[in-house]
């Protein structure tokens, strides 16, 4: 990788860290009436080396190269935890997974329908709930690659 390359690439996950945070001050100003609600929505990109490390917890997307598998992962922090999360898996407008069960998702999508995949959105929707209120709401957005 060249210096310019190199210097891209910082400049680019500086604009990424500076919007999710930017979101996440909206988004806790927003909670701030005391709904219980909060939302994580970061910042769309290519799920090459997607990473939200934000106040709510991590949230990864992880695609190696192109027509590879992609391995995602939603990680609340402990103050955000429940009993119960749930997600949704779609894949250029198509669901092509989901999931309910009472621990942080992750998962992984096989190399034939990242391949299918190249060039669209791969979304990734998911509630956290604790007897059945809503604590934690997310949404990771990438292009696969």
């Amino acid at each position: 990788m060249g210096r310019s390359d190199a210097m891209i690439m910082i400049i680019r996950r500086a604009i990424v860290v500076l919007a999710s945070v930017l979101t996440m001050v909206v988004l806790l100003a927003g909670c701030a009436g005391g709904r219980g609600r909060v939302e994580a929505d970061p910042v769309f990109t290519t799920c090459h080396d997607y990473r939200a490390h934000t106040l709510f917890g991590r949230f990864t997307v992880q695609q190696e190269k192109k027509g590879g598998r992609i391995a995602w992962g939603a990680y609340p922090k402990e103050h955000l935890t429940g009993d119960l999360y749930t997600v949704k898996v779609i894949l250029g407008g198509r669901k092509i997974g989901d999931k309910s069960q009472r621990y942080p998702p992750h998962g992984s999508i096989h190399p034939d329908q990242a391949r299918k995949g190249s060039g669209k959105t791969l979304e990734i929707t998911g509630k956290v709930t604790e007897g059945g209120k809503l604590v934690l709401a997310y949404t990771m957005r990438c292009r696969v690659l």
